[in-house]
């Protein structure tokens, strides 16, 4: 799992499963169902799952935390649904980037007038280290099939 929080917000993710647990081919057996939750001070909060991730992403996931674990430096990690994504910045600033059903309008987005929404958090060593623990358990428990 993965949990960012700071004073005014939180972020998770988690892996519900995979989205076709049955799948054998490889171009559908390795999509995940996962879930966001964000809670916002402000009393925006939301939370939304679907299949936007695949088992290899989990992989490509750690290694880029890992990268910027060992060698900070601004960088950022898209994947092929652009729901979600990360970038990590040089002041030590990790924004996560919300868009399409993962946006905070959800059904309500419209395609030609919004963009990204992000939520910004202070990310120290040990966040890094979290984080990357984390999303290795859960590349583990859903291993590309």
């Amino acid at each position: 799992m993965i949990r960012l929080y700071d004073v005014d917000k939180s972020f998770s993710l988690k892996v519900r499963g995979y989205e076709f647990a049955s799948a054998t081919e490889g171009s559908d057996a390795n999509w995940l169902d996962i879930e966001i939750i964000v809670a916002q001070e402000c009393g925006e909060s939301w939370w939304q799952h679907g299949p936007y991730l695949q088992t290899f992403e989990l992989n490509e996931l750690v290694s880029w935390l890992e990268l910027i674990s060992e060698a900070p430096k601004a960088s950022r990690i898209n994947f092929l649904e652009g729901e979600l994504a990360f970038e990590y910045t040089d002041d030590s600033t990790l924004t996560v980037w919300l868009d399409f059903n993962f946006h905070p309008k959800g059904k309500e987005y419209d395609y030609s007038k919004d963009s990204e929404y992000s939520l910004v958090f202070l990310c120290s060593q040990s966040v890094l280290e979290g984080l990357i623990l984390g999303v290795r358990k859960m590349a583990r428990s859903y291993p590309v099939r």
